[in-house]
């Protein structure tokens, strides 16, 4: 498979740093090549430490946008549109957002005058990079970081003439908009103005005033193939972590029939799923770092603090790739909390058994680990893998999202083989880890569970927010009106003839 075409750093470089006196809090630095050398912009750095909660990508998407934009004025310098001192920003910031979206390279021709080479984006991505400037701009502005004098040349040269020149960009028509923004009742007059001095209008999504997008869920024909099938590693096998990956198939059920999101079951630490008596199984999702540790002798001890203990850190806010593990803000309750609730009693009998069984196994993995003198962790999800390359033993080490999409993909091959024909991948093919929760959602809805229990049970904070699987899809739009048809067709026939 071929790699994505994407614009390439050449004046600028980001780099993940530790920033000091934060607790050990990560952020991309953004590092512009200036004539003073390589500097970092401190501004930006002081905007992610003002959004600690974001995600490392959503902070890449910022230092990507405005290390993007100092490229382009570095490239551009020669050109034309910088003569123009009257005009110049608003103009340069134009070309930048259109040569985001079309690329740099002339079609006909296919010469570069920018000699950035910049291939085409999409819609999507031109719209978010753009709009990460502008956001960053406007919080410049509330900052006050932009009172810094405006300076004579207008091509940027420096940090402070980027944010001058970004602010006499987007202010040019009315620099007191955000003055405005503090007063509830001119919110609206606000968002007005903001759209109004857009210097560039990308419009709408293609499929925006389409209302709400159907939610692709796994293909219901494809969950018992899949379940019974796609995880077997060995049939043969005595022991059950031989004979099937556990591992990647408990998370998988968590997916499919609890409606978890890719990134939750790897937040689980051992003592968060409860196993009942009576068959039943409570599970919580809990906040990685505010939630309670509820360990034996240390329930009073938050999450972060019990890990920092250990010399480990919450997983939402971890560097490296294999710990690392996404974390969006779903609906908890004051303790931090939130209830997963099963949608299949079978199901949750079966996880049951399987989480008593993986206790035991996860223990023996522990031991390989503590062997290599490592402290232990509390996450209830463990490799059991070996590098064969570089001849690293990973038992015990927390499971990895790279390790569950393999187990994943490898379980979707595995049931072709048994079904005898090829599954389609992606997103639009539901049989992403994603389609799982949607899958979920989906069963909610269709046996007529109330919108507000839906919510609860998605854990969203919003009832809007699961309106992708209250949607009707085309099977059940076309069912219903065949059922319509049916019913209504032998009254209609009745009338005709009356005439």
């Amino acid at each position: 498979m071929s790699e994505k075409l994407v614009p390439i750093a050449q004046h600028h470089a980001v780099f993940i740093q530790k920033i000091a006196y934060t607790n050990d809090l990560s952020v991309p630095v953004l590092y512009l090549q200036t004539d003073d050398g390589l500097k970092p912009m401190s501004s930006l750095t002081e905007f992610f430490l003002a959004h600690p909660t974001k995600s490392m990508t959503w902070m890449r998407t910022y230092s990507r946008a405005l290390g993007l934009f100092w490229d382009y004025c570095m490239a551009t310098k020669d050109m034309g549109f910088w003569s123009d001192r009257n005009n110049a920003h608003r103009k340069v910031f134009r070309h930048f957002a259109l040569h985001l979206f079309r690329g740099t390279i002339e079609i006909d021709s296919h010469k570069d005058e920018t000699e950035l080479y910049w291939p085409p984006s999409t819609l999507s991505t031109s719209k978010r990079l753009v709009s990460a400037i502008t956001d960053f701009t406007y919080w410049c502005h509330d900052e006050g970081v932009l009172d810094s004098p405006i300076v004579k040349s207008i091509r940027p040269r420096s940090e402070a003439s980027i944010l001058s020149f970004l602010k006499t960009a987007q202010f040019i028509k009315s620099v007191s908009f955000v003055s405005h923004m503090k007063r509830v009742s001119n919110i609206a007059r606000a968002i007005q103005s903001r759209k109004q001095e857009m210097i560039v209008d990308f419009g709408s999504s293609a499929n925006s005033s389409f209302g709400v997008e159907e939610a692709v869920a796994f293909p219901e024909e494809l969950i018992e193939p899949f379940l019974t099938h796609g995880f077997v590693l060995n049939n043969n096998a005595e022991r059950l972590e031989d004979r099937e990956d556990i591992t990647a198939k408990m998370i998988a059920l968590l997916l499919l029939f609890a409606g978890t999101r890719k990134s939750e079951p790897f937040h689980l630490w051992f003592n968060d799923v409860i196993p009942s008596p009576d068959g039943e199984c409570k599970i919580f999702i809990r906040h990685p770092s505010e939630a309670l540790s509820h360990i034996m002798g240390e329930e009073k001890m938050t999450r972060r603090a019990y890990l920092a203990a250990r010399n480990l850190s919450p997983r939402n806010e971890a560097t490296s790739k294999s710990y690392k593990a996404g974390w969006k803000n779903l609906k908890l309750d004051k303790s931090f909390n939130a209830p997963v609730f099963f949608s299949h009693s079978g199901v949750e009998s079966m996880f049951r058994e399987m989480y008593l069984y993986y206790l035991r196994h996860r223990e023996s993995l522990m031991n390989i680990r503590r062997k290599r003198s490592l402290p232990d962790h509390p996450f209830l999800f463990v490799s059991s893998g070996i590098d064969q390359n570089n001849n690293v033993n990973y038992s015990g080490e927390p499971y990895s999202r790279a390790s569950f999409d393999k187990a994943w993909e490898r379980a979707l091959k595995r049931t072709e083989k048994v079904i005898g024909k090829k599954i389609p991948r992606g997103k639009y093919s539901g049989t992403t880890p994603h389609a799982g929760r949607h899958f979920y959602g989906r069963t909610l809805s269709d046996n007529g569970v109330d919108m507000k229990v839906i919510q609860e049970c998605l854990r969203q904070r919003s009832v809007l927010s699961q309106q992708v699987y209250t949607v009707p899809t085309a099977n059940k739009i076309q069912s219903s009106l065949n059922r319509a048809k049916d019913a209504y067709s032998s009254s209609f026939t009745l009338k005709l003839e009356a005439k």
